[in-house]
């Protein structure tokens, strides 16, 4: 059945029709503004990439993972495990503590980064923005921004029934259903199951070491009472369960002790205790809006609760060294209140004003019996102005911003601690940005400082808490986004320099049992992205998309000894790579039946790295690439697609690390395939 598949590739991909194609690509111009903005994306100087619909079907996106290679600069490595999802984005990131990179789902943020591996219902839109965002949207988006938006029950309707099917006994079910009730009143409710078999086997004892299970309910109220008044109200609940951490036993050091016992098992998932996690987690929100003539009124409340339940085993191989267990118990709350005005309503003149405060209490559980809370608060007031058309030049604008937040993080320990510490932070974040506009575009250059929270280790080092500092950034870039060959290519292209300081490596703490966050000192990133997407016809389209980031430490002192100055930051891919074409036509009739109205077909070839995994640049990953394919028939209310992911079974590790002189690692998925049918009933 592979070589099926793999001969298919060659002329068979992930695809959607010619006609959608067409629309997504005008459709990058006519995209709607989220609540902190007054303009389009393709309309702002930001560097940034957005995804309808139609390209997120057709490439497969299900979660934000997924987003590696599709966007440049960017890169989600698996952990393993569904706890911990950290961003990298322009060589900013790292494997523990706060994210570098925020996200959120129709405006609503998401604090926790234990809950960005989730499965996210009926997609509209993703927008990922490049660079520091934190003057209009607060902390931990040093790196950039991901923004999710679902359909709206009032732009949307009928009911949606999907049912897929892969290899390693992978499958997924789905409905979801989409009333209007009236031009003011609209209502969905859906639920889904996913399962993932198991792409990799324990030896140990035979069983499977990844299977990945989740249900997952979600439902909204859009209610537009008049004209000028907005509500809509969100909510969604995921059960998740999963075998975790399928780690190989990499490498094993000389002076190991327990070398020779060990090297029969390298190559292998040997772990003698379970690798078991567990999450329930709840997201509701609320956002409302008021428009007058010429501002408009938002406020967006938000809380999201999340417990989960880790149990690891502590070296990974057939070793009794015991279990270790954690189990976490987290609340957010966010709220933010935003005034903005309406294109025009001003001469020369835009602006958006705002404050917000969130707030994530976290309680952690080491072992059953060490308890430690890490609650964060934070407050904040921005302003960010736009005056049009500068010194009498039309086109010509100058973008001012600014950022005043107060942060404050506690630690408290049941043992060994007794007492409570706490540090607070203030922060100002400006950014300016100078654009030209034209008619078929716009050139921009933009510098904006970034920053993402400090706080307190949990893994504690002889009873005392480790605090680390919030980190730093300046970054300076200037882009394009142009509009050419009469609406046929859409180019974006940007080129950046970032600072940064007091950067946050995570570190093997005490007793090997996990990573630490420190302060490292700082580092510099330079790079640049492209994108393309054109219609080289009424049925074919291409796109290529490339990005270069070189990051390396310009301070970094390890120890007495030891210094990492000029070595590459490690999860740092220096290339991501992703071209496809997709070609679409109807289908004739067949015995005198039209069975299938049309078909696309399209390939996806994507590349990353090379990159390294550790700090002294010892141990790296070569570029990795591989092939997709789907085949896609579209018949009225039905659509049938059938697919292949790394038709070529390329290989790669999407984690490495060591613990106790040894090295560890997490595989990619080998070669799928499978199938996936779609209903939509108006």
């Amino acid at each position: 059945m592979k070589s099926v598949f793999i001969l298919g590739a060659l002329f068979v991909a992930h695809g959607v029709s010619s006609e959608e194609i067409a629309d997504t690509i005008r459709g990058c111009e006519a995209v709607a503004t989220a609540v902190r903005e007054n303009r389009s994306l393709r309309e702002q100087s930001v560097s940034s990439v957005s995804l309808d619909e139609q390209d997120v079907r057709a490439r497969g996106i299900h979660d934000i993972s997924e987003l590696t290679t599709v966007v440049p600069g960017l890169f989600i490595p698996s952990y393993g495990s569904a706890q911990n999802t950290t961003i990298y984005m322009r060589g900013i990131g790292s494997r523990d503590n706060t994210p570098a990179v925020g996200i959120c789902v129709d405006d609503i943020p998401w604090l926790n980064k234990s809950s960005f591996d989730t499965r996210i219902g009926e997609i509209e839109r993703i927008e990922v923005l490049r660079g520091p965002q934190n003057t209009l949207y607060g902390r931990n988006s040093m790196g950039g921004l991901i923004r999710v938006i679902t359909k709206n029950p009032i732009d949307y309707q009928g009911t949606f029934i999907e049912r897929s099917m892969a290899n390693h006994y992978c499958h997924y079910t789905g409905i979801s259903h989409y009333q209007r009730f009236s031009d003011k009143l609209g209502f969905t409710a859906g639920v889904a199951y996913r399962s993932d078999g198991s792409y990799f086997r324990n030896i140990s004892h035979g069983q499977k070491a990844d299977a990945d299970r989740s249900l997952r309910a979600h439902t909204r109220l859009f209610y537009r009472p008049s004209e000028v008044d907005n509500i809509d109200f969100h909510a969604n609940y995921e059960l998740c369960t999963q075998d975790v951490f399928p780690y190989y036993l990499d490498s094993v050091s000389d002076n190991d002790i327990l070398k020779e016992q060990l090297t029969r098992y390298i190559g292998k998932i040997s772990s003698n205790d379970d690798n078991l996690y567990l999450r329930h987690l709840l997201n509701v929100g609320l956002k409302a809006e008021h428009k007058w003539p010429k501002v408009t009124l938002g406020n967006v409340l938000a809380f999201q609760l999340l417990n989960d339940d880790l149990c690891m085993d502590r070296d990974f191989t057939y070793l009794s060294l015991g279990a270790f267990q954690q189990q976490q118990h987290s609340r957010a709350l966010s709220e933010e209140v935003v005034v903005k005005s309406h294109p025009d309503a001003w001469n020369h003149w835009e602006w958006i004003t705002g404050a917000s405060f969130n707030g994530l209490w976290m309680n952690t559980w080491v072992d059953g019996t060490e308890q430690y809370n890490t609650p964060s608060r934070n407050a904040a007031l921005y302003h960010q102005s736009t005056l049009c058309d500068i010194f009498n030049a039309k086109g010509l604008d100058l973008t001012m911003g600014l950022r005043v937040e107060y942060e404050h993080v506690g630690f408290t320990c049941s043992n060994p601690l007794n007492g409570e510490l706490s540090e607070d932070w203030w922060q100002l974040i400006p950014r300016t940005s100078l654009q030209y506009s034209f008619a078929n575009g716009n050139v921009f250059g933009t510098v904006s400082r970034g920053y993402r929270s400090g706080g307190y280790n949990y893994l504690v080092c002889d009873g005392i808490p480790q605090l680390y500092q919030p980190e730093y950034a300046w970054n300076y870039e200037i882009g394009t986004h142009l509009n050419l060959l009469r609406d046929r290519l859409f180019v974006d292209a940007s080129v950046f320099l970032t600072n940064i300081t007091d950067q946050q490596i995570a570190q093997m703490g005490s007793f090997d049992i996990g990573f630490v966050t420190a302060n490292a000192g700082r580092s510099r990133s330079y790079g640049g992205e492209l994108s393309l997407r054109s219609k080289l016809s009424d049925r074919l389209h291409a796109h290529v998309t490339y990005g270069y980031t070189h990051a390396t430490f310009t301070d970094y002192i390890f120890s007495a000894d030891v210094s990492y100055k000029g070595c590459c930051v490690p999860f740092v891919p220096k290339h991501s790579v992703d071209l496809g074409a997709i070609y679409g036509f109807p289908l004739p009739k067949m015995f005198n039946r039209q069975l299938m109205d049309r078909l696309s077909v399209s390939v996806n070839w994507h590349g990353l790295g090379p990159f390294y995994w550790t700090e002294d640049n010892l141990i790296s990953e070569p570029f990795y690439k591989a092939l997709d394919a789907k085949l896609l028939f579209y018949r009225k209310h039905l659509e049938f697609s059938v697919w292949a992911n790394n038709i070529f079974d390329n290989r790669c590790r999407t984690i490495y690390f060591q613990r106790m002189g040894r090295g560890y690692s997490q595989r990619n998925k080998p070669f799928q395939c499978g199938f996936e049918v779609r209903l939509h009933f108006k």
